[in-house]
């Protein structure tokens, strides 16, 4: 069995999904003050999971749909976290994850240009 990028992305994406979902509702700790590494972390897994969803998906969908699916889906978890009394939701992570999927939109697009740069130059060579 040949695993192609488009199925890694695919399998990346859920995988992703249930993660977060799942350290979005999780009790947690309160924050202490002056802790700001949790909007690096909300980036960070935000751009790990748009880069999966974009490479799965985008011969079924844009990638700029993709990226607004997960910034809304980011903004539900953070309302979810509003109504559990362990979790806090905060507008700035909702920030957080908007700037992690753009810049996996971003960094995708420009690897999706690099490579049909190269194919083509390397078409040109032969």
């Amino acid at each position: 069995m040949k695993l192609s990028g488009k199925s890694i992305g695919q399998s990346g994406f859920v995988c992703g999904i249930v993660l977060l979902t799942v350290l979005s509702v999780y009790p947690q700790p309160a924050p202490l003050p002056g802790e700001g590494i949790d909007k690096i972390e909300h980036a960070l897994a935000y751009f790990m999971v748009g880069g999966v969803a974009i490479l799965g998906y985008q011969h079924r969908f844009s990638p700029a749909w993709i990226a607004c699916a997960l910034a809304v889906y980011g903004g539900i978890m953070e309302g979810v976290q509003y109504f559990l009394p362990s979790r806090f939701a905060e507008v700035w992570d909702i920030v957080a994850n908007i700037v992690g999927v753009v810049v996996a939109l971003i960094a995708v697009n420009g690897l999706t240009r690099l490579s049909v740069s190269r194919k083509i130059r390397n078409k040109t060579i032969d």
